[in-house]
């Protein structure tokens, strides 16, 4: 999986297998027409998932190692 990091209109972090499948579930989940994503490594991608959720560290590994694809982070705006 690769992760891809999504600025405008709202912000995401999004687990997908490629940048096309990372803008659906965008488009899908957050709000349409997302900007350009940015591509993240893996560990760019789990320092910002554990800096910012709360929880157990056993916990938030299980949630960021799953399989498939996943909305990792989202905008609180849109809570």
């Amino acid at each position: 999986m690769k992760y891809f990091e999504f600025i405008d209109p709202y912000y995401a972090l999004i687990k997908a297998k490629d940048k096309t499948s990372a803008c659906e579930v965008y488009e899908r989940i957050v709000a349409d027409e997302p900007t350009k994503p940015y591509e993240k490594t893996r560990n760019q991608a789990l320092n910002a998932f554990l800096m910012d959720e709360d929880g157990e560290f056993s916990e938030l590994m299980r949630e960021f190692n799953k399989d498939g694809e996943a909305l990792l982070l989202v905008d609180g705006g849109l809570l």
